[in-house]
C-alpha cells in the first residue's frame, strides 16, 4: 500500500533583538528601571489621592516614596555639577540603543525556522532554532480548530523599550493550545501564510481580538463590545461625536473631527508616550532645587549657617534647566501634532482612499475590500484588508470612535455594494 506523500508547510520566526552590550550598560539600566518605577509610584498615588479622592493605601508607602525622593534630592544638590553630563550621557546611551534595537527590528532577519508536515491523519510541527536545537510536536490531523493570527508589541535592546509590534500565526488546537508557526511586520504575508495553513487543515483563518464582518473577524461588530447590526440606526448611545459621516449617490466621506473633549483625550496620550521623558527632566530639575532646600535647612539647624534660606537660590536656576524642559516640550508639540490629526475616508464604488489631513495614505478598489475589522490589541485600530494591502488607521483617541468608525465603513461599503 502506497504512503501518502506529505504536504510541507514552512514559516520563520524573526531574531530575537539583543543588545550585547547590554552587560556594560547595566547601571544606567538600572538606573532606568528605579526611576520608571518611581515615576509609576508618584502617578498612582497622585491619581489616587488628588484626582480620585481615595485615601492612601499605605501611608507607610507614601512616607516610603518622600524620603527616597528627600535622600535622590541630596545627591542630586551633592552632585549638581555633574547633573547636566549624566543626563546627557544616560540620554545618548538610550538613544544609541534604541537606534541599533530599532535597526535590527526593521531588517527584521528570519531567526529560527518552523514547518508543518502533514502526513496523513498526523501532523507533525518541528521548530528549527539558530544554534541548531529543535523543538518537536505530533499531534491528528483533526485536532487543528483554526489558524489564528495576532498582533504583539516587540521588545528589544538593554532598555527593552517597545520597538513596533508583528504579526504571529498559530496554529490552535481545538484544547486552545497554540503552536507558534510564522512572524512578519506585514499583515498581508502573516494572513498569505495563515491561509495557506489553513487550506490545508480546512480549517478558517481568524484575526484575533477582531471584531467585523466578513472573513478573519473573531467577532461580530458592536460598539462596545455589545453585538449590534452594522448598520447606524441601531448604534447604541451615547456614540463619540468626533466621527462624521457625509453621504451623496456617488461618495461616501468618513471622518475625524476635533472637538472640545480631544484636548483632554490628547493630553492622556502624551502622558502615556511622552510622560517619563518630561517626569525625568522636570524632576531632575526640581530635586535639585529641593536637595538645595534640604542642604540649607540641615546646615541651618546643625548651626553651620546663620542664614539658610539666603543659600538657597545660587545654582539652582540654570540655562541648562530651562534647556532641558524646552526640550521635552518640544517632543510633546511634536507628538501632539502627529496625533492630532484628522482621519479621511474617501469611499466610491471604485476606490477608498484614506488621507491624514489632506495628504493621501493609501488607496484600494473598493471591489478588493475583503474585511473591514476593528482590533484591540496591543493597541485600537481598524484594518482595511484587501488580498495585495491592508490599510491601518490607529491614530484615533478612544476605542469607541474607532468601533464607530469601523461601523460607518462597513455600513458605506455595505450601501454601495448593494447599489
Amino acid at each position: 500500500m502506497a504512503r501518502s506523500t506529505p504536504v510541507i508547510l514552512r514559516g520563520s520566526l524573526l531574531r530575537s533583538i539583543r543588545g550585547p552590550y547590554a552587560a556594560l550598560i547595566l547601571p544606567v539600566v538600572a538606573l532606568r528601571k528605579v526611576f520608571r518605577l518611581w515615576y509609576e509610584l508618584i502617578v498612582h498615588l497622585m491619581w489616587s489621592e488628588l484626582i480620585e479622592g481615595k485615601p492612601a493605601e499605605s501611608e507607610l508607602l507614601t512616607l516610603l516614596a518622600f524620603l527616597v525622593l528627600c535622600l535622590l534630592s541630596l545627591l542630586s544638590f551633592y552632585l549638581r555639577a555633574y547633573n547636566s553630563l549624566i543626563l546627557i550621557g544616560c540620554f545618548l546611551l538610550w538613544f544609541i540603543d534604541y537606534q541599533l534595537a530599532k535597526g535590527q527590528f526593521l531588517r527584521g532577519r528570519a531567526g529560527a525556522s518552523v514547518s508543518l508536515v502533514c502526513r496523513g491523519d498526523w501532523v507533525l510541527w518541528q521548530r528549527q532554532a539558530e544554534d541548531g536545537s529543535s523543538d518537536y510536536l505530533k499531534f491528528a490531523r483533526v485536532e487543528v480548530a483554526q489558524l489564528s493570527v495576532q498582533r504583539t508589541s516587540v521588545r528589544g535592546g538593554a532598555f527593552r523599550d517597545v520597538l513596533g509590534s508583528v504579526w504571529q500565526v498559530y496554529v490552535e488546537r481545538q484544547d486552545h493550545s497554540r503552536l507558534l508557526f510564522h512572524e512578519s511586520r506585514s499583515l498581508i504575508d502573516a494572513l498569505n501564510q495563515a491561509k495557506s495553513a489553513a487550506r490545508a487543515f480546512a480549517v478558517p483563518v481568524v484575526l484575533l481580538d477582531s471584531e467585523g464582518c466578513g472573513p478573519y473577524a473573531a467577532a461580530a461588530l458592536g460598539y462596545s463590545g455589545r453585538s449590534a447590526d452594522p448598520t447606524l440606526a441601531d448604534i447604541p448611545n451615547p456614540i463619540p461625536n468626533t466621527i462624521q459621516c457625509h453621504s451623496s449617490p456617488q461618495q461616501w466621506h468618513i471622518y475625524s473631527q476635533w472637538r472640545l473633549s480631544s484636548t483632554g483625550h490628547l493630553l492622556r496620550q502624551l502622558a502615556q508616550r511622552c510622560g517619563f521623558l518630561f517626569f525625568t527632566l522636570l524632576v531632575a530639575n526640581l530635586m535639585l532645587i529641593w536637595g538645595g532646600l534640604l542642604h540649607g535647612w540641615g546646615a541651618f539647624v546643625l548651626g553651620f549657617s546663620d542664614v539658610w534660606v539666603i543659600s538657597l537660590a545660587a545654582p539652582l536656576v540654570r540655562w541648562r534647566m530651562f534647556l532641558g524642559l524646552g526640550l521635552a516640550a518640544s517632543v510633546l508639540l511634536i507628538q501632539a501634532a502627529r496625533l492630532s490629526r484628522e482621519e479621511h475616508l474617501y469611499i466610491t464604488r471604485d476606490t477608498l482612499t484614506f488621507c491624514l489631513n489632506n495628504k493621501r495614505i493609501a488607496q484600494v478598489p473598493t471591489a478588493a475590500i475583503e474585511a473591514v475589522l476593528f482590533v484591540r490589541q496591543p493597541f485600537p485600530a481598524v484594518l482595511v484588508i484587501t488580498p495585495d494591502q491592508a490599510i491601518e488607521i490607529r491614530e484615533l483617541q478612544q476605542e469607541g470612535e474607532f468601533q464607530m468608525l469601523a461601523l460607518q465603513l462597513n455600513h458605506a461599503l455595505t450601501v454601495l455594494w448593494d447599489k
